[in-house]
């Protein structure tokens, strides 16, 4: 028995992200539509620096107030 695995593309990664609206990955989805334009690029990678940004904030802020920080 032989068994292949086939790596999806950027945009059928992106499709599989879409395809259903519960817990819709916002994040990781517009990362993969950017691998179809920067295929070296690690959602992954994304996904992590992003978490760190978000652990800096002030989880009391108000939403005005951490746009500020992360800008």
């Amino acid at each position: 028995m032989t068994f292949t695995f086939q790596v999806p593309t950027a945009l059928e990664y992106f499709e599989s992200l879409v395809r259903s609206d519960d817990h819709f990955p916002l994040l990781e989805a517009a990362a993969s539509l950017a691998q179809d334009e920067y295929p070296e690029l690690d959602v992954q990678q994304v996904l992590g620096d992003v978490d760190q940004l978000l652990a800096r904030l002030p989880a009391d802020a108000a939403p005005l107030a951490r746009l500020r920080a992360l800008n």
